[in-house]
């Protein structure tokens, strides 16, 4: 029942900041050009919500990449909880990561308009060719400096397993030249999973490991690549 509880408020925190604030920051980075608009705001929401919802979150390692750098950051997808936390523990306010998302978001009223002000990159899962067309735009912004996260598992485990890996992130970071950063997101699961809609007070862990560089890469590389990056997300999982 409480877990119930939490995870309404934290929705219902999003939803109301989203649809009283949101129309004015777009409106805002509209004229101006300036993200900050969304980005501060969003932050303060999304970061409100998750602690109205209990949810309390660890950072590791984060001191392993440079802020100021540009990188494709490859988490494990745990739950519903992931983007917000990403959104709130990584970067700085103002010009910040990118996030590569699915197409339904495009559906949500405010957030699907805001997204496309802040470097997120709705796309078809099912559709290759609009999956294709993301993953270049993606890669033209990481070229222009801004970092991307990349769910590469491609959905939400359904079991708290850590799923394959699929390949579009890392041919993103070797065709722009940008090292791979791999994070675990540890205990999202526990705490909200994808079959129920409460949330449970579970610690949450983000392990950010050692950038992997892939100057000198070419495609060919790929499986490697891919593989360096699911075993180092998988070594902080506690399943």
């Amino acid at each position: 029942m409480l877990g119930r509880l939490r995870a309404w408020i934290m929705l219902i925190t999003w939803g109301a900041g989203l649809g009283i604030v949101g129309p004015f920051a777009i409106a805002l980075t509209a004229l101006t050009g300036r993200e900050s608009f969304i980005v501060v705001p969003s932050t303060l929401i999304a970061r409100l919500g998750l602690w109205l919802g209990g949810v309390r979150v660890r950072v590791v390692g984060k001191e392993r990449f440079d802020p100021k750098g540009t990188y494709v950051f490859t988490p494990n997808h745990q739950s519903l909880l992931d983007p917000p936390i990403v959104w709130v523990h990584v970067g700085t306010y103002g010009r910040r990561a990118g996030l590569l998302i699915k197409k339904e978001i495009r559906k949500v009223p405010v957030l699907g308009i805001g997204v496309n002000y802040v470097g997120m990159l709705p796309f078809d899962r099912s559709d290759p060719e609009d999956a294709r067309d993301a993953a270049r735009k993606a890669t033209e912004s990481l070229r222009a400096g801004r970092s991307f996260f990349v769910f590469p598992e491609g959905t939400r485990t359904r079991d708290g397993t850590l799923l394959p890996f699929k390949k579009g992130a890392f041919h993103m970071a070797i065709d722009a030249g940008v090292p791979v950063v791999p994070v675990t997101i540890d205990g999202a699961y526990a705490a909200m999973p994808r079959s129920a809609l409460r949330l449970e007070r579970v610690p949450i862990t983000v392990t950010f490991h050692e950038p992997i560089p892939t100057a000198g890469m070419t495609e060919a590389d790929v499986p490697a690549l891919l593989e360096r990056a699911h075993a180092a997300v998988a070594s902080a999982l506690t399943l």
